[in-house]
Order: C-alpha cells, then sequence, then structure tokens
C-alpha cells in the first residue's frame, strides 16, 4: 500500500520549536507526522541529539534515538489571547523536584523564568502571562534535573 509509512535511522529536523536549537545535549522530542497533507497526533517523547556536522551517532556508533520517554507535556489554550496559560506534565519520575520553566520569544532571547516543584510523577502550575509576554511565538522550556522538554506557545 502506497499510504503506509517508511521507517529509516535517519531523522531530519524540519521544524524545531527551539531557539537556538541546542546541540550535544540529549533532548526529549516529540515528532508529528504529516499523511496525505494532513498532520497526525503527536507520537510519544524521545531522546535525540542534535550533533553539528556529524552524523547521528555517538563516539560508540550507537544512534541516539531511545525508547519511549512517556513524559507528556501540554500547554494550554494554546494559542492564547493573552491570558492564563496552563502547563500539564505526566509521566514524571515520582519524586519531589524543582522544575525550571524558561520562556523564549522569536529571537532566543530570554523573556520569563520562574520555578515551580513537580511531585509525584506529574505537573500542574499556571502561569500568567499575559502581562509580561505581547503578541507572538514563544518557546517554553522546561528543565527537570538534567532532562529539557520543549513547546511552541503563541500569545494573540
Amino acid at each position: 500500500n502506497r499510504y503506509l509509512p517508511s521507517t529509516s535511522v535517519q531523522f531530519t529536523p524540519v521544524g524545531l520549536q527551539s531557539v537556538p536549537v541546542p546541540v550535544n545535549v540529549d533532548l526529549n522530542i516529540r515528532v508529528r507526522p504529516m499523511v496525505n497533507g494532513s498532520y497526525l497526533e503527536f507520537g510519544p517523547a524521545c531522546r535525540y541529539r542534535f550533533i553539528p556536522n556529524a552524523a547521528h551517532r555517538d563516539n560508540d556508533g550507537r544512534v541516539l534515538m531511545f525508547d519511549d520517554a512517556g513524559v507528556t507535556m501540554t500547554l494550554y489554550p494554546n494559542p492564547n489571547r493573552g491570558g492564563t496559560v496552563y502547563l500539564r506534565m505526566e509521566g514524571l519520575a515520582e519524586a519531589t523536584t524543582p522544575v525550571d520553566i524558561t520562556i523564549y520569544d522569536a529571537l532566543g532571547q530570554q523573556v520569563h523564568a520562574e520555578r515551580t516543584v513537580e511531585a509525584d510523577g506529574s505537573l500542574n502550575h499556571a502561569m500568567d502571562l499575559g502581562r509580561t509576554l505581547g503578541a507572538g511565538m514563544y518557546v517554553v522550556n522546561v528543565t527537570i534535573g538534567d532532562q529539557r522538554f520543549t513547546q511552541r506557545l503563541v500569545m494573540q
């Protein structure tokens, strides 16, 4: 069937949502496939490392793509009309861990930062961004220990 997806060990990023793109760091990424011109749902998170000017393998020759991390990150409402943005994460390690939230504008400049705590494997956090962020596209980075999660946020 010509509509079945093909698999490959090659990964070609098309629409990265991080400015600047972190290199030489393990990232948790989610992929959203397009079939017949329509986007499907995002898949589960997996780890990936962007290595500039090199094949996507580490020094031992292993492919830097790992099994499902099981973590989901949701920002809502997104797009947002200048009010409260809710950050929800599930599938985190079950511990009380500090969470750093950093937001960057389209030029890569940090425009907002705050810290909260996740507990029992999940995070539910409200951010009042209506007063601090104008209309535009932003990148929200969430750092928990040595893990980083990234998602795009649109403010209208």
